[in-house]
């Protein structure tokens, strides 16, 4: 047994949650049974729907209680309260944009049920934690720290931080009108080849300085490193025709960033009206994926562009920003943030037009941006919150039809031999421009249309002829195919590697399909290979040539060619 966790058991005992007995809880309507398998995976069985969503929040206060804690405090803005100063970048950001405050306006758009079903998940996080374990876990006691409880406002705040997060081009939207401001438009093309001749390449007057650009991507990344949602991922769905049981296969490997505990929370709930298996994202009550025992699906990051930044003159007062030839005021608020041992601070907040005003600003007569975001807006939400009902194709579309937060991938399949594939997450509809980089908020093309992208006219695939839908971050439709969701995608290679090889055989099985998960196969090397040059100047390049040419293209973590590759390419 290694040190730190001997001192941490003889110090303060063992902390370990209640998974035996009876624990008396007010709250629920009857009594719900919870039964631990020998992986700790709760399978829940409720009779009606809100003592379901308590069950699994009760679960999660058990197992991950402080885990639960920082992302409160990161989506309400209150992680110095108890970290101190180290939490103050983190804190006014996350107050800036507002994710608790805009999460209080979204619950008045919840039907009654999603706002009961919410409602009861939170209760369920906050009984999990008070009645659930003994003691506080022991990150609380080495903090001196209580656990905060959770309400519905923080379960919808936490998914807005994960929409936040998730979202792809926030650094090369800032990068681009770097180079754009710095070197030209010329320098932006040869730099970036998805900036394509018809992308706008005028730089705006009055462009923000380099720093403030420079604080705001340290702000994004303190955030993003904080959350840790960052990563990529795949999925498919296979047709009878290509497995070996004559059933359809799907398959699913979300690519968040290994962390301790999981961003993911395995579990099973079983009412008399319905039963779900799967991966629940912490703080959340949603399956994004599982199955059903008639349906299943899985998650990918869908990478649509539901973010914009523009460029903000602040006005001679502080307090407005331009808005074609004149100035209008900003929504203000004042933030009150408390630190721990320290006095608080208050951070003022405006708010304009297009969205708030995020990273530092230099006060009046200066320039800033502003975070326009689908997000933000308060429309209704379903989808990840009731696609576990959903027994055919039709009623799980219908469900997605409603989820305003993360752009995903959802594939699908079920016991009627249908699979498919349908984006979700709202789309913004562009007055003008791409997206690409920041444009200035006071010009009257500038902004959005009020509604987002119809949800019929979001890319799906139902029973495609080949039998096989696959989705790794990818570009999802052709250029011109349908609207305009963006252009920052991850390239294509993962998704041609999956089809590359799924397509050959008829005989998949879990098992095999396992092992396309594995593969390490490099196809850009094996585009780069024929143009290696034959010969070099130096001994060392000639070394690197010779380990390269009798490489097999696998990136295995034991294979000197793929380093050799990897500083190649970089």
């Amino acid at each position: 047994m290694k040190m730190p966790r001997w001192l941490l058991r003889g110090l303060l005992g063992k902390r370990l949650p209640i998974t035996s007995g009876v624990i008396n809880v007010p709250y629920l309507t009857n009594p719900i049974t919870i039964i631990r398998d020998h992986n700790g995976i709760p399978h829940i069985k409720a009779q009606d729907d809100r003592d379901a969503w308590y069950g699994i929040g009760f679960c999660q206060g058990q197992d991950r209680a402080f885990q639960l804690e920082v992302m409160l405090r990161i989506a309400r803005g209150s992680l110095s309260e108890l970290l101190g100063p180290a939490g103050i970048k983190i804190d006014r950001f996350s107050r800036q944009i507002g994710f608790a405050r805009n999460a209080e306006d979204q619950i008045n758009a919840l039907d009654p049920e999603m706002h009961a079903n919410t409602t009861s998940f939170a209760k369920g996080i906050s009984d999990g934690v008070q009645l659930g374990i003994p003691r506080v876990p022991h990150e609380f006691a080495i903090l001196r720290a209580r656990p905060t409880p959770y309400t519905i406002t923080d379960v919808i705040a936490s998914a807005k931080l994960q929409a936040f997060v998730l979202a792809s081009n926030w650094d090369i939207e800032i990068a681009r009108y770097q180079i754009l401001v710095e070197d030209g438009p010329d320098a932006v093309k040869a730099l970036d080849p998805a900036y394509a001749e018809w992308h706008p390449v005028s730089k705006p007057a009055g462009s923000p300085q380099g720093p403030i650009m420079d604080r705001l991507v340290d702000d994004i990344s303190a955030l993003r490193e904080a959350v840790g949602y960052v990563g990529g991922s795949n999925n498919w769905a296979l047709a009878p025709e290509k497995t070996s049981t004559g059933r359809p296969l799907l398959s699913n490997d979300p690519h968040l960033r290994p962390t301790l505990p999981a961003h993911w929370y395995l579990a099973h709930i079983t009412t008399p009206k319905w039963s779900v298996a799967g991966a629940t994202f912490v703080g959340g009550p949603g399956f994004p994926a599982g199955h059903n025992g008639t349906a299943g699906w899985g998650v990918t990051a869908g990478m649509v562009d539901t973010c914009d930044l523009f460029i903000e003159n602040i006005g001679p007062d502080g307090l407005s920003v331009q808005q074609g030839n004149r100035f209008e005021e900003c929504s203000i608020r004042e933030e009150n943030i408390a630190v721990r041992d320290k006095s608080d601070i208050v951070e003022r907040v405006l708010t304009t037009p297009r969205g708030p005003i995020i990273g530092e600003t230099k006060g009046a007569n200066t320039e800033a941006f502003s975070l326009a975001a689908t997000w933000l807006k308060p429309r209704p939400i379903r989808g990840l919150l009731d696609i576990h009902r959903a027994k055919t194709m039709d009623e799980f579309k219908a469900a997605c039809s409603e989820w305003p937060l993360s752009s995903l991938n959802m594939i699908y399949a079920d016991s009627t031999d249908t699979i498919g594939w349908q984006m979700i997450g709202d789309a913004p509809r562009r007055r003008q421009g791409w997206g690409i980089v920041p444009k200035p908020g006071w010009a009257s093309e500038s902004g959005w249309e009020p509604d987002p992208i119809p949800f019929d006219q979001m890319p799906c695939l139902v029973n495609p002829p080949d039998g096989i839908i696959a989705t790794a971050n990818n570009s999802p439709t052709s250029d011109g195919d349908g609207p305009y969701l963006g252009m920052d995608w991850f390239d294509g290679y993962r998704q041609s590697r999956i089809i590359e090889l799924l397509q050959p055989s008829s005989e998949w099985d879990v098992s095999s399909t396992m092992k396309v998960h594995l593969d390490k196969y490099c196809i850009p090397w094996r585009e780069i290979k024929p143009h290696l040059p034959k010969s070099v100047s130096s001994m060392e390049a000639s070394l690197a040539i010779k380990i390269l040419s009798e490489w097999d293209g696998n990136l295995s973590v034991t294979s000197n060619a793929a380093t050799v590759f990897q500083f190649f390419i970089s």
